[in-house]
């Protein structure tokens, strides 16, 4: 049996079984949240299974970086102790020709990732969410009415929101004019506007001044405004359920529409960036565990390693949650949003490979 070989088996037992704990615990996790959902809809018991099997694939998706990287240092940990990485310098093997397998097993996850994520995570994940919304919470008696949770958008006519629409219908309607200076002049309220014959015809419709006068809303002026029902087509899925194509398009379309399109171009781009993880972490953990020997702080310092390598390691997903919340606040772009955990990573890798000095 050749090096590569017998690490990259090693790697893949431990990750395999690093995987199956960290799954375990997380689908305790999801076991409450469910089991609130089902008792707060009176849904029947056997949804907690259905629920539990349709999200498991967004879950191993979340948790496979995780386990790469446990499997790499428990791999790592294990050769060290029993001498394996000394045998191999003394037979001439480089620190750089030890770490391929790591690498290779890297390249193989993040691909397996790319494509799962695309094929079986996003359709499973559109499951599970139906399911919540449809089968328990029963949104689908809604008939064809879509509530977007107060869809604010900007038109030609002014600041719109929107509380919900059904079809051609509007319900809710409060339409925000400003004047050269952004101070609102005049506000505008309906209790439905319906598109018929190529305008709009509103329902218990008022005009409101800056100094709150009604009156009236106008039927000619309601019947003139330019935006059509196209302009207020919401998005029906979530970001998480969306292909990387699909992500595309709603990104075009909230741009169009003037709405708010940063949560779905951070999704776009995660998917780009969080399979990389997978890439750096078995390097990293090889770095942590690979210390030069000396003989009387052996122990020591391959501890002292180790515990900055998760440390690096656990700021790096943290940093995934900071990078969304500035993202959503508008003080980053969502590239470095999706890109920066891994820009630290690896500069925390190459750093720890340069002041390590691997056997």
């Amino acid at each position: 049996m050749t090096y590569a070989v017998y690490v990259i088996r090693r790697v893949a037992a431990a990750s395999l079984l690093a995987l199956a704990a960290l799954a375990a615990i997380y689908a305790i996790a999801d076991l409450v949240e469910h089991a609130r959902i089902v008792l707060a809809y009176r849904a029947p018991n056997f949804y907690l299974a259905r629920l539990a099997w349709r999200h498991l694939p967004t879950a191993l998706y979340q948790l496979w970086p995780v386990a790469i990287w446990a499997g790499s240092l428990a791999t790592m940990i294990q050769m060290h102790e029993r001498r394996e990485t000394l045998a191999l310098s003394s037979a001439g093997m480089t620190p750089r020709r030890r770490l391929l397998p790591f690498v290779a097993l890297g390249f193989v996850a993040t691909a397996a990732m790319y494509f799962l994520g695309e094929t079986l995570v996003v359709p499973a994940e559109a499951a599970y969410r139906r399911t919540v919304d449809i089968a328990i919470k029963h949104k689908d008696r809604w008939g064809a009415k879509w509530r977007p949770h107060r869809l604010w958008t900007a038109g030609p006519s002014g600041v719109w929101r929107v509380e919900a629409g059904e079809g051609g219908d509007l319900h809710g309607v409060i339409l925000y004019r400003r004047n050269g200076d952004g101070a609102i002049v005049e506000r505008l309220q309906a209790e439905r506007l319906t598109w018929r014959a190529g305008h709009w015809e509103a329902a218990e419709a008022l005009r409101f001044g800056a100094q709150g006068r009604s009156s009236p809303w106008p039927a000619e002026d309601v019947a003139r405004l330019p935006e059509t029902p196209a302009h207020f087509t919401p998005i029906w899925a979530a970001p998480e359920e969306m292909t990387r194509r699909e992500l595309q398009a709603a990104v075009v379309h909230r741009r169009r529409q003037s709405q708010d399109e940063a949560e779905y171009a951070l999704a776009w781009w995660n998917r780009l960036a969080f399979p990389g993880f997978c890439l750096i972490l078995p390097v990293l953990a090889v770095v942590s565990v690979g210390r030069r020997q000396r003989p009387r702080a052996f122990g020591r310092e391959r501890l002292r390693m180790t515990a900055v390598g998760v440390l690096v390691a656990l700021a790096a997903f943290a940093f995934v949650a900071v990078g969304r919340a500035a993202v959503l606040h508008h003080l980053a772009p969502p590239a470095a949003g999706a890109f920066a955990p891994l820009v630290f990573l690896a500069a925390a890798t190459a750093i720890g490979w340069r002041v390590a000095r691997p056997e």
